[in-house]
């Protein structure tokens, strides 16, 4: 079943300093912003829990286990959504308080993003940062409020964390997602992966591929899959791959419980022989992601196209500001707009970027910067003012790094360092 037609429960903790956390009355706070609470009965391991009730949000629990609950530091050093100052201000949590709510949105991606507003609401003025610990992904203070401005569904990417794994300073030998399978799909990896899958622009694949695996367009053992316009990959359940690849591919894996199983590996396409129904080949990693990343399309199902539309647009008006914020510092806005192609079916659209001169109330004044494959009424160069509606995608790329509407952690990096920035940026007159 689909993401955006299963519940699924969420779990998150809110950290402290001290190894005592704070006790339940120290919450009455939370009644100023409509959250009603009342005792509920602690478990065995629990020092005290409240049921928490919100008109919007729904139904929660607040609990605080007996014994210190201390921050996973390994998962805290390399997550690459938090800046130093996070990292550093996160590392002094020595207790927590446990959030947990039921799915019942029927959408995983609303579903966890009630659990960002009461995680939000929990921290107070003292919590430190926050965890969904489904996904295994950190939300800083300065990240949730941002992500909880608007009211636009989370995207996919919130529900998945990607740990890349090297040693020393040599290139990752093992890049794998987790999150997915908590949530009733499974998770992926991609071994001896290509460094550029680690850029921001490359990260589109991994979303396009938690998106396929979502909308159950592929399964754990797919022979054929394409989700990019760079060529096919095979996806091999990882039972599967511990049986019959190599020696030396599978050590570039752990073997411990948590990493093999509701997994699947992408690995070479096969040619289908004959011979195959006697003596099937063995899996090998994909060369394809193994190797530099050129310009490719990335496929996203249709329903995780509507879904970015719809956030690219309700976070319209925080992008006009971010625009407006770092202006001093040289940010370049610019949007993807999606117009319906030359065969004449309305719903199949060609997603262009054009340069922004202007973002209107109601429009968007920008001019297309490539050639477009498949409408002979638009040209590379054409400048126009487009409607909101055609809005699928935006982008602030500044010297920190690019903001967009999945991750604004370059946004939080450009204000902490704004003089540094602009002293730069001076020199280079």
């Amino acid at each position: 079943m689909a993401w955006n037609k299963i519940s699924s429960k969420c779990t998150g903790a809110v950290f402290f300093r001290g190894a005592i956390a704070p006790l339940a009355r120290e919450f009455a706070e939370l009644r100023t912003m409509k959250i009603s609470s009342v005792p509920d009965t602690a478990r065995e391991h629990e020092l005290w829990a409240l049921r928490l009730s919100h008109p919007k949000w729904g139904a929660a629990r607040l609990s605080s286990t007996r014994r210190a609950v201390p921050i996973p530091k390994p998962i805290l050093q390399f997550d690459a959504r938090l800046g130093d100052a996070e990292k550093a201000d996160a590392s002094l949590g020595k207790s927590a308080v446990l959030i947990e709510l039921d799915g019942d949105k029927g959408d995983v991606l609303r579903d966890r993003k009630r659990l960002l507003r009461f995680l939000n609401a929990a921290m107070g003025s003292d919590g430190l940062i926050s965890l969904d610990m489904t996904a295994m992904r950190f939300w800083s203070r300065a990240a949730l409020v941002d992500e909880l401005c608007h009211d636009a569904d989370l995207d996919i990417d919130s529900l998945f964390t990607i740990h890349a794994i090297h040693r020393g300073d040599n290139k990752p030998y093992w890049c794998h997602t987790h999150g997915l399978a908590e949530i009733g799909f499974f998770d992926f990896d991609i071994l001896n992966p290509s460094p550029d899958l680690l850029t921001s622009r490359c990260h589109d694949f991994a979303r396009a591929m938690a998106f396929s695996i979502g909308e159950d367009k592929v399964k754990a053992s797919t022979p054929l899959a394409t989700i990019s316009s760079a060529g096919p990959i095979r996806l091999v359940d990882v039972d599967e791959f511990n049986r019959r690849a190599s020696r030396n591919d599978r050590a570039l894996r752990d073997d411990d419980e948590i990493h093999n199983r509701n997994r699947t590996i992408l690995c070479e396409p096969v040619k289908p022989r004959w011979t195959h129904k006697f003596l099937p080949p063995p899996p090998v990693p994909s060369r394809l992601l193994s190797g530099p990343q050129g310009e490719f399309m990335v496929y996203f199902p249709s329903a995780a196209t509507r879904l970015m539309e719809r956030r690219a647009r309700q976070t319209y008006e925080m992008f006009r500001r971010l625009s407006v914020e770092f202006a001093d510092l040289k940010s370049k806005p610019i949007v993807k707009l999606g117009y319906p192609i030359d065969s004449g079916n309305p719903d199949e659209k060609e997603h262009m970027w054009f340069e922004v001169h202007a973002l209107h109330d109601d429009g968007i004044d920008a001019t297309l910067v490539n050639q477009p494959r498949n409408i002979r009424s638009l040209q590379q160069g054409d400048r126009r003012v487009h409607s909101l509606d055609r809005l699928t995608d935006w982008m602030l790329i500044g010297a920190t790094g690019t903001i967009n509407p999945r991750d604004t952690r370059p946004a939080r990096v450009a204000r902490e360092n704004r003089e540094k920035i602009l002293q730069l940026l001076d020199k280079q007159k």
